[in-house]
């Protein structure tokens, strides 16, 4: 769910319950517990076998968020955004960034190698990147699946043509993610490392306080160049997305970053990636979380720095539904508004909690 659609929602449920924020709670609940009860379907997505009791899936290895975790919990975004009710500002870990697609059988086999943590010592194998590729876009075709079936229940309160142009754009969303899903699921199952090209791994000596699995979608590089036409309307067009991981594990810390294989919209980004020091880029990959997703968690440790840091608050969870106005749409402004809202080089003005500052445990020392 993205932050744009939770506030509408949030607000147009506010007011069908004038005001009342203890009805408008109730109500939320009510239809985001159905929407996800809709959406989950009577087969497992990955073998198409029926289903009646679907895994509790982490879209997050587990055992990367207990290494975060203060008392089985961890910070969510809105512990940044405070949105105003229904979701909560921490999550346990065992419901976090969690999905219902699939049944225990697959996500048993399929991920056992992915979920231990001795398979991030080196760089990942190519079935382990198609692995991460698979479980975010299970992850994806999850949120908007329930997103919607959400404005599917609302639309039935009260009509509104916004909420089925909403749907639209949903359904474009999801007919992308389940094409990539296929492209990991037959990655997976091959022995030639043709699907993804590594741009970045990094394994640090100490555990940072975030965790991060997804799909991250440019609109510029850092050269102001656009890499995904967002309003581009061609039903050949497909936007295309980096796959980025934060895995904190115990006293280390693994990062990741890649693409589809042959994926030349790209280029300039991680070659212009590939120039900078390690430091630069574990800032742009920490500004990158902040400005594009919504899908991270924290360690409790960042709790005071995320609630009192205004350029955090301004910078999590911008959308351009939130930024591009009507009129820039219509004059033609949006790639000028994209590049100014969207300044990757704005990565230098903006805390780096991969940095050793924000360390919440490192490797003991040798002794000598």
């Amino acid at each position: 769910m993205k932050l744009h659609n939770l506030t509408e929602i949030g607000e147009w449920i506010l007011k069908n319950s004038n005001g009342d924020f203890v009805e408008a709670n109730k109500q939320m609940t009510r239809i985001i517990k159905q929407a996800r009860a809709n959406a989950k379907g009577a087969t497992c997505l990955y073998c198409g076998k029926p289903v009646t009791s679907f895994c509790n899936s982490h879209n997050i290895p587990a055992f990367c968020l207990r290494n975060i975790d203060s008392n089985g919990m961890v910070l969510t975004v809105n512990s940044i955004i405070e949105f105003p009710f229904y979701f909560k500002e921490d999550s346990g870990v065992g419901n976090a960034g969690t999905f219902h697609i699939i049944c225990k059988d697959c996500d048993n086999t399929i991920f056992q190698e992915y979920e231990s943590p001795d398979a991030y010592n080196d760089k990942p194998s190519h079935k382990i990147l198609a692995t991460i590729a698979l479980k975010s876009n299970l992850k994806y075709i999850y949120k908007r699946k329930v997103e919607i079936e959400q404005y599917k229940l609302m639309q039935k309160i009260k009509d509104s043509p916004h909420f089925n142009q909403i749907n639209k754009v949903n359904a474009l969303d999801l007919k992308d993610f389940l094409m990539d899903f296929g492209k990991a699921k037959k990655q997976i199952n091959s022995n030639y490392n043709d699907g993804y090209y590594l741009v970045y791994y990094d394994l640090l000596n100490y555990t940072v306080p975030i965790a991060f699995q997804g799909q991250i979608a440019l609109y510029v590089d850092f050269d102001g160049n656009i890499v995904n036409d967002i309003y581009n309307k061609a039903p050949n067009y497909h936007v295309k997305s980096l796959h980025l991981c934060i895995f904190p594990l115990e006293n280390k810390t693994v990062i990741i970053l890649f693409i589809d294989n042959n994926e030349k919209r790209y280029r300039k980004f991680y070659k212009k990636f590939n120039t900078l020091s390690r430091e630069e880029k574990l800032s742009v990959i920490n500004y990158l979380v902040f400005l594009y997703s919504e899908d991270f968690y924290c360690s409790e440790a960042l709790k005071q720095v995320l609630k009192s840091d205004r350029t955090v608050k301004e910078i999590t969870g911008k959308t351009t539904m939130a930024v591009i106005s009507i009129d820039d749409i219509m004059t033609g402004n949006v790639d000028e508004q994209l590049r100014s809202e969207y300044n990757l080089n704005e990565h230098k003005n903006f805390t780096n909690f991969l940095s050793e500052k924000y360390r919440i445990k490192e490797q003991p020392k040798c002794e000598q």
